[in-house]
């Protein structure tokens, strides 16, 4: 599976790695700015910590660049049991912060395995639709595929980690795609899924005109058994449905976030010189993480967003360039392909969150936000990109 080749990294894709490395340069840059709090005032370590894991996120990189993508995608089924059983861990042993038992204490390290298992989910697949049998698949295997994909994702969410579980079934859909799904499956797929959301539809209308005045009325309330999602994320989903929802409670995060945005303006108010964030309206446990992009709005403005989302832009299309490139390697280009999904989709809800389009998720933008899990699975992902394509075929 490893064989050191000096040769690999001459032929790696050289722009899909420099628009890695800027985004990592801008994550710290404004990991930093969101963790100042002003001239004399001692700042949190956390951008340091991030630039220790943005290196041992490129050794992560050049390994992996070495590593036979092919044998990987074959041994999907060990790591797909690997990933459910770390899930299994977070279950019974998991380190629970921030409302959530999503982590492994490593000592060293607080492993969050949902970010692994995203990778784990898209080597399945290479491997089911690319390995085993490369035909468009039927309605037989897209169902088998999705059930294997749903384990996983029921078991994030019930952490819970809903952000993370979102990405998991676009992913899977957009593989299917890939892979030959016919459309006629495809709609049917979007029937069934808004049968299975009608539950929710019925809870949040339940929270909505019943058990949210009774909560009001008494905080220490326990909802009913049978509903699916916490007061807090129906808060959430309220909030975008009505802005005006708990301006002070739910929907202070999205209110700020969206100040912090507009009050950008074209040019932004400077480095380390954002006020929402300096006075602390932006929520400074989670600013350097999943509203990363609102302290770099307000700072850099619109130009800084443009430019931002300019480097995603590249990333995603290089991404989608060389799965397409490489679709001689079917199960190669699927996990290429799939790997850029899994990217749409982080950069899609992370963005239209902070600006009102989408519901407020904990969801991280790719090398910019803080987290040493997240950096080491996206750091792990676009090598697994690299290494398709510095093996394609002439």
């Amino acid at each position: 599976m490893f064989r050191a080749e000096g040769g690999l990294y001459r032929r790696q894709d050289w722009l899909l790695l420099g628009v890695t490395l800027a985004l990592c340069g801008l994550g710290v840059a404004f990991i930093y700015s969101a963790s100042y709090r002003g001239a004399g005032m001692p700042v949190q370590g956390l951008w340091s910590k991030q630039l220790l894991w943005v290196g041992v996120g490129l050794i992560v990189y050049l390994v992996v660049i070495q590593l036979d993508p092919h044998r990987l995608i074959r041994a999907a089924p060990f790591w797909y049991g690997v990933g459910i059983v770390l899930l299994l861990l977070v279950a019974t042993m998991g380190t629970e912060l921030k409302g959530g038992k999503r982590w492994l204490d490593l000592g060293v390290l607080l492993l969050q395995p949902s970010e692994l298992v995203k990778l784990t989910n898209l080597l399945l697949l290479a491997y089911l639709l690319g390995e085993v049998d490369s035909r468009p698949p039927d309605l037989r295997r897209v169902i088998f595929c999705l059930l294997l994909v749903g384990a996983p994702l029921v078991m994030v969410m019930v952490q819970p980690d809903l952000g993370t579980a979102m990405v998991f079934l676009p992913t899977a859909v957009g593989v299917l795609f890939l892979a030959g799904m016919r459309w006629r499956h495809l709609f049917g797929l979007a029937a069934v899924a808004l049968i299975v959301l009608l539950p929710v539809i019925v809870q949040l209308i339940h929270y909505d005109r019943v058990f949210y005045p009774i909560l009001k009325a008494n905080p220490a309330a326990e909802p009913p058994g049978w509903y699916l999602l916490r007061p807090y994320q129906c808060n959430r989903v309220l909030v975008f449905l009505d802005p005006s929802f708990e301006t002070w409670g739910a929907g202070w995060n999205l209110l700020q976030c969206k100040i912090a945005v507009g009050s950008g303006g074209w040019a932004g108010k400077g480095f380390l010189r954002g006020e929402q964030n300096l006075l602390g309206f932006l929520p400074r446990p989670v600013a350097p993480t999943d509203f990363i992009f609102s302290v770099l709005a307000e700072e850099l403005g619109f130009r800084g967003v443009a430019a931002l989302l300019g480097l995603y832009t590249v990333l995603l299309t290089r991404t989608i360039w060389i799965a397409f490139r490489c679709r001689a390697d079917v199960a190669g280009g699927l996990l290429a392909g799939g790997i850029a999904i899994m990217f749409f989709c982080h950069v899609f809800v992370n963005v239209g969150m902070t600006i009102g389009l989408l519901p407020i998720t904990g969801l991280p933008l790719p090398l910019l936000s803080y987290g040493g899990s997240f950096m080491l699975s996206t750091m792990l992902a676009i090598g697994l990109v690299q290494a398709v394509y510095v093996r394609r075929r002439p």
